[in-house]
C-alpha cells in the first residue's frame, strides 16, 4: 500500500469512527499493531462502543479531564 493509499484509508476509517463516537476522533499508529483512537470529549460509552467495533488482542478505554477519551488497541 503506498502512502497516499494508508492516509486516505485512515481518513476514511477516522469518518466511520467518528459516525460510531458522535465525536470528531483521530488515530495515532503508536507501533506495527498498535493504535490510539482518541477525542476531544469525555464520553466513556462512545469509547467502549469504539473498543468492540474495533476489536484487537488488547483493548482499554481511558478518559481524561482534561485531554478527552482514548481507545487504546493492541491488534
Amino acid at each position: 500500500m503506498t502512502e497516499h493509499a494508508a492516509a486516505a484509508e485512515q481518513t476514511r476509517l477516522e469518518a466511520v469512527l467518528s459516525r460510531l463516537a458522535g465525536h470528531p476522533v483521530e488515530i495515532t499508529i503508536r507501533a506495527e499493531r498498535a493504535f490510539t483512537i482518541s477525542f476531544e470529549a469525555i464520553d466513556r460509552p462512545a469509547g467502549e462502543r469504539i473498543a468492540s467495533f474495533v476489536g484487537g488482542r488488547s483493548t482499554s478505554v481511558e478518559t481524561d479531564g482534561e485531554c478527552g477519551t482514548f481507545v487504546y488497541i493492541e491488534a
